[in-house]
């Protein structure tokens, strides 16, 4: 399994580059999951996972991996 240095920026092109835009909904989780515990997702990505149901992973993630605001 081969995945572009670029980020994607969204689910189904993420899911493309991991041979697993044809799986069933748990292995997807599963492969994003595990894609998120080494890649810290953009925003256009973010907003992907958001909108096609991936909302609890990338939860998940940011329980993980706090963010620093900026603007603070």
């Amino acid at each position: 399994m081969t995945v572009s240095i670029s980020q994607p920026d969204t689910v189904s092109s993420l899911l493309r580059e991991l041979g697993m835009s044809h799986a069933c909904v748990e292995k997807t989780r599963v492969a994003l999951g595990t894609w998120l515990t080494s890649h810290e997702p953009g925003r256009p990505l973010r907003l992907s996972l958001l909108e096609n149901g991936y909302g609890p992973l990338l939860q998940d993630f940011d329980s993980k991996h706090p963010r620093q605001d900026v603007d603070a």
